[in-house]
């Protein structure tokens, strides 16, 4: 797990590091909710096209059931930890029935349940719009891939997968301290450690992996100096005032892809 949550910099002049420090942060003002998008952690399914040699969106390494970043490509393996910062339900509209991975339209607040009905296998559709409502479970999150830095990233889930995304709060609501008074509180949602790993599952539709969640631990076990908390602190803060989100806003609704973990047909 990773524990390089402080770079050093040994053999700078002490004189520098000084200037160095008064200067943290600068050259970067102008940064806005625009520069700063978060890519997704995803789960790889059969059927993804980064399995396929032949296509462009091929990770060499990646297997089924494995975890990679949506932008960098990198591949986490079956198993990875982060610290979840923050949660947010997204009400998502596709186009009905979906083709392939395209046919995002956009997101809304709660409000759009009032307008839909029911479809055939359980969907929420606007059957004016030719559209579906997916109920998905974003989680802004802290990747912490052995030997590495922790990594900003989103955590997206709907469908099959959703199941997965309310345990885990459920369990991390459960998560208590004792405060000097001995009153016990919850604490934020960034002093938790969250080991994820995939399993197998299958249906009478076919079979695919899940996403699975365990608390393992603590921030505080990982970093007693308190960096790794300080720096979940300001990603949720960065999440909060709109200075980080998520990439699949980046594309306007109509283009082909999203990221949500929902690619099971099913």
């Amino acid at each position: 797990m990773a524990k390089d949550v402080v770079k050093k910099s040994p053999g700078l002049p002490a004189a520098l590091m000084k200037q160095m420090a008064a200067d943290a942060g600068k050259g970067s003002e102008g940064v806005g909710a625009d520069d700063m998008v978060v890519p997704f952690v995803k789960l790889a399914q059969s059927m993804n096209p980064e399995l396929k040699k032949a296509k462009p969106e091929y990770i060499s390494g990646l297997e089924e059931g494995m975890f990679f970043n949506s932008a960098s490509n990198e591949v986490y393996g079956e198993d990875f930890a982060f610290v979840p910062v923050k949660y947010e339900r997204q009400y998502l509209e596709f186009q009905y029935p979906r083709e392939g991975d395209g046919g995002f339209k956009g997101s809304h607040d709660g409000s759009i349940m009032n307008d839909v009905v029911e479809g055939p296998a359980g969907e929420n559709l606007l059957p004016d719009a030719g559209s579906e409502i997916i109920i998905t479970g974003h989680w802004y999150v802290l990747v912490l891939p052995d030997g590495g830095r922790p990594t900003p990233a989103v955590i997206s889930l709907a469908k099959t997968q959703f199941k997965a995304s309310r345990k885990l709060m459920y369990n991390l609501k459960a998560v208590e301290l004792e405060a000097a008074s001995g009153q016990a509180f919850t604490p934020p949602l960034w002093y938790n450690v969250v080991r994820a790993h995939s399993a197998p599952t299958s249906n009478e539709h076919g079979d695919w992996m899940l996403w699975n969640f365990v608390v393992s631990g603590n921030v505080m076990e990982i970093d007693p100096d308190g960096h790794l908390y300080n720096r979940g602190k300001e990603f949720f803060e960065a999440v909060k005032t709109g200075k980080a989100r998520a990439a699949e806003y980046d594309r306007e609704p109509g283009e082909e892809k999203t990221d949500i973990d929902d690619e099971v047909p099913f």
